[in-house]
């Protein structure tokens, strides 16, 4: 595997993710980049599939330690790109903040797309 992730990343909530379902490509999660950018509509469809997604929360909390540790390069966690989770990061806010902000700034933009 390409990706950089920590031996012990399986962990018993998992088995709730929405991403976990049988009919889910897992690679959706880590799709192949064109020039430096997912595909639009894997981005969408992987973020579509993420929101509302039972663990969201948590997978976001574990992937932002995770890079705080080097352990995550790529790939789209609880709905969210590494761009998007690096310009989070660059706002110097805890972790805790930046999981809140995280999650709703993606509620609402959800919110707007659905209206």
């Amino acid at each position: 595997m390409k990706y950089k992730v920590p031996v012990d990343w399986w962990a018993p909530w998992m088995e709730d993710a929405r991403c976990r379902l049988p009919h889910n490509d897992p690679e959706t999660w880590f799709p192949e980049q064109h020039q430096g950018y997912y595909l639009p509509h894997v981005e969408r469809m992987a973020k579509a599939i993420c929101s509302g997604c039972p663990v969201r929360e948590r997978c976001l909390r574990i992937c932002l330690q995770y890079e705080a540790s080097g352990a995550v390069q790529a790939g789209i966690w609880g709905g969210t790109l590494k761009r998007d989770r690096q310009a989070w990061r660059r706002r110097h806010l805890p972790l805790e903040e930046q999981v809140t902000a995280m999650l709703n700034e993606m509620d609402e933009t959800r919110e707007r797309v659905e209206a």
